[in-house]
């Protein structure tokens, strides 16, 4: 950039003129003098800190004023040269009688190289520097100091520094730092004109007669424009921070080497000390009425530092306590999605009964963790739909956008520790004892050494072991709540009783010592009470003829069937309300994580054994089945069959012919012959086939397009559902 001062040829019209100029024509001149390299940039923090200092100093030592003007340690060497001479263009330029408007566009043509928002910092910046020196000089009165030339001096020796006294100077200020902010936006480049013609205006007001009438007007045509700039950009401003924060969060999600850090832009966290999560927990101290007492204590986020976090996210204000109960061995936050931000304390007592102790948000999620779940985890959460829950690991990296099902399907399996089955001392002591045959003869002793040595061997071993789990229990790789845990899971597992049914749900039901005695368990269900009631007492006929003790158990859904004391009497165990619920839940999970996991691995649905065993109880179970009673039936851990009252009883009216068959292969492996001749053999109008419904929640990735029946193989049809069960009372 050439030091030039503008050509009195220019155009000029008299000083008490103001140019009112259209702001599209304004908009094309301004665009006519850009034409940007790329490479061509300041540092505009810096420049702005030197800005900044000056123009909000009240006192400026001269020396110091001296060393800011040079601008050696604020802007790098290259531009500060061109700053300075751009101050002085900008100061000659205003000597002569030119139009505030020509001088603008003159000097944006003279910074065209520059990017946008770096034009408005060099322009501001060389105001500030005839600032600086006008401030020197008002308060010094030395005109010796002064860099430009000894006309120059008098008229800015002679000037009141009251008329810069306002808040026109800040404002031109904010809005530079605005431009460099918002930077490539268009209003940005409109501002630019305005930042020059501010840059016009104040200047002659520091070096010319500020009495001037015309200098006051343009002052306060200047201040109108800039606040409508700033006004008008407000907006833009709010939506760049907003999407930055949004990528913020989603680069931390990725990235991030610490929770808290993640924890707070989730949960809009300023300050440290802000608490906004509630711990609700049960208190066991009796009062005066005998009665224990809940207890609400804020906690602040560094509760969780160094911790893998579960956020169980669910729409409205119904507590999903299935799931709250469900994990572990990590810390999980109940963050409920409402139209309401905060949660009324009475609303939140209301569910301290249903778990000894419950931690949940008090304050509004963030806006860009709201617009995460829309944007990222849509269609799994949806608003009415099921809760999910977000597994973040102990660097508050997001490992599984949806761990609730894996989390309902294996429950206790993700939170296993190793424990020593074997104590190696007994046996160490004997081998030592061989080795040493005939030592007691020498050494008295001995006994007592052996003993010694194998307990300090074992105390060794205690210790490895023991650091061995805490360094991985320090790593993040031992989370367990990951999608790539959850395929491993799936991967692992084989269509077996213990699968489809979890201990942990019929607690206190016998059903793990059956298994392990590999007894024959038959489990039923269906929604026709009479039916049921039939299938289970010709079970217990045939079993009595042939000699068999089968274990009954009634899981069906049918309230009045699971109720009904001629039911309950006959089954060898019965399951409360509550567990029943639970069991299909989890069924539901395990078809949701096993559609997941097929889809990824690319495999076949109707291929898969697991798929379509899980598939057929849902059909049996569905809401709108006509199923009227259907049976499994397992030998210990193995599945031998599953399928609708008629079929199984079907084959146990056909024993007489299988029954040598019994005899040579086994019960389970004759049974299952049958079975499968009869399905192969039959027609599909052989057996009344009830309607088949099933139901996949809205909210999976992968739903499929097409799915046959399970019974009769053609086509279902498809429907989309809306259900409400009334438990989401407030939204």
């Amino acid at each position: 950039m050439t030091n030039q001062v503008l050509s009195v040829s220019t155009t000029m019209v008299s000083q008490n003129h103001v140019i009112d100029t259209e702001e599209a024509i304004i908009m094309e001149h301004v665009k006519a003098t850009h034409n940007p390299r790329g490479e061509m940039d300041v540092d505009a923090s810096s420049i702005l800190d030197f800005v900044d200092d000056i123009f909000n100093s009240d006192t400026i030592p001269l020396k110091a004023t001296q060393d800011k003007l040079t601008l050696k340690e604020y802007i790098q060497n290259e531009i500060s040269s061109h700053v300075l001479q751009l101050s002085l263009m900008v100061a000659c330029s205003c000597l002569n009688n030119v139009d505030s408007h020509s001088i603008a566009i003159c000097l944006l043509t003279t910074l065209s190289v520059y990017p946008w928002h770096t034009k408005a910092v060099m322009m501001l910046t060389s105001f500030a520097i005839i600032y600086g020196k006008f401030k020197v000089v008002s308060q010094s009165r030395q005109r010796r100091e002064l860099a430009y030339n000894l006309a120059l001096s008098k008229q800015m020796s002679s000037s009141n520094p009251k008329y810069l006294e306002d808040n026109s100077i800040k404002s031109a200020l904010d809005l530079v730092k605005l431009m460099v902010e918002l930077k490539h936006s268009s209003p940005m480049i409109v501002a630019n004109y305005w930042i020059a013609r501010f840059v016009v205006a104040y200047t002659r007001l520091c070096i010319l007669d500020p009495e001037s009438q015309i200098q006051l007007s343009e002052q306060s045509k200047l201040s109108t424009k800039i606040k409508e700039i700033m006004a008008s950009s407000h907006s833009l401003l709010e939506a760049k921070r907003a999407e930055e924060n949004y990528q913020a969060l989603l680069h931390a999600f990725d990235n991030s080497s610490d929770i808290l850090e993640v924890l707070k832009l989730i949960f809009d966290v300023k300050n440290d000390e802000d608490e906004v999560i509630l711990h609700l927990k049960w208190l066991l101290e009796k009062l005066d009425r005998g009665i224990v007492q809940k207890k609400i204590s804020p906690c602040r986020l560094d509760l969780f530092r160094g911790k893998e976090v579960l956020l169980l996210i669910s729409s409205g204000r119904h507590f999903p306590s299935y799931v709250y109960n469900a994990p572990r061995g990590v810390q999980m936050i109940w963050v409920p999605i409402t139209k309401v931000e905060k949660m009324g304390l009475q609303i939140i007592h209301n569910y301290v009964h249903l778990l000894g102790s419950v931690m949940i948000r008090h304050k509004p999620v963030a806006q860009v963790f709201r617009r995460f779940l829309e944007d990222k985890c849509f269609p799994i959460f949806q608003v009415g739909g099921d809760p999910i829950v977000i597994s973040l690991d102990k660097r508050g990296r997001l490992v599984h956008y949806n761990a609730l099902h894996m989390i309902l399907t294996w429950r206790y399996q993700l939170y296993e520790e190793t424990t020593m089955n074997h104590d190696l001392l007994p046996s160490l002591e004997n081998e030592l004892r061989e080795r040493t045959l005939g030592a007691d003869r020498v050494i008295g002793d001995i006994d007592k050494q052996i003993h010694d040595f194998a307990s300090q061997v074992r105390k060794n071993i205690n210790n490895w072991v023991n650091d061995i789990k805490d360094k991985m229990r320090s790593s993040f790789r031992s989370y367990n709540y990951t999608s790539e845990r959850e395929q491993t899971l799936n991967g692992k597992e084989s269509w077996s009783f213990k699968l489809v049914v979890s201990y942990d749900i019929f607690y206190g039901s016998k059903l793990d010592e059956w298994v392990a005695d590999e007894e024959y368990i038959f489990l039923c269900g269906g929604n026709n009470n009479k039916q049921v009631q039939e299938f289970i007492l010709r079970i217990q006929e045939i079993c009595s003829k042939i000699q068999m003790n089968w274990r009954i158990i009634y899981i069906g859904r049918s309230e009045k069937t699971l109720f009904d004391d001629e039911v309950r009497r006959m089954c060898d165990s019965t399951i409360e309300k509550y567990s029943i619920k639970r069991f299909w839940t989890r069924l539901q999970s395990m078809a949701s994580s096993r559609i997941q996991y097929l889809f990824k691995m690319g495999l076949d649905e109707g291929s898969d054994e697991i798929m379509q065993g899980v598939k057929n109880l849902l059909v049996y179970e569905a809401e709108g089945s006509t199923v009227g009673v259907w049976g499994l039936l397992s030998k210990g851990n193995g599945i031998i069959a599953c399928d609708m009252g008629d079929k199984m009883l079907g084959v146990m009216n056909e024993y007489e012919k299988w029954k040598d068959n019994a005899q040579i292969n086994g019960f389970d492996r004759a049974f299952k012959d049958c079975y499968e001749m009869m399905l192969s053999s039959s027609s599909s109008t052989s057996y009344h086939h009830p309607c088949c419904f099933l139901n996949y929640p809205s909210n999976l990735d992968k739903i499929p397009n097409t799915q046959s029946c399970p019974q009769c193989d053609h086509n279902m049809h498809k429907f989309v559902t809306f259900s409400c069960c009334h438990t989401f009372m407030d939204r």
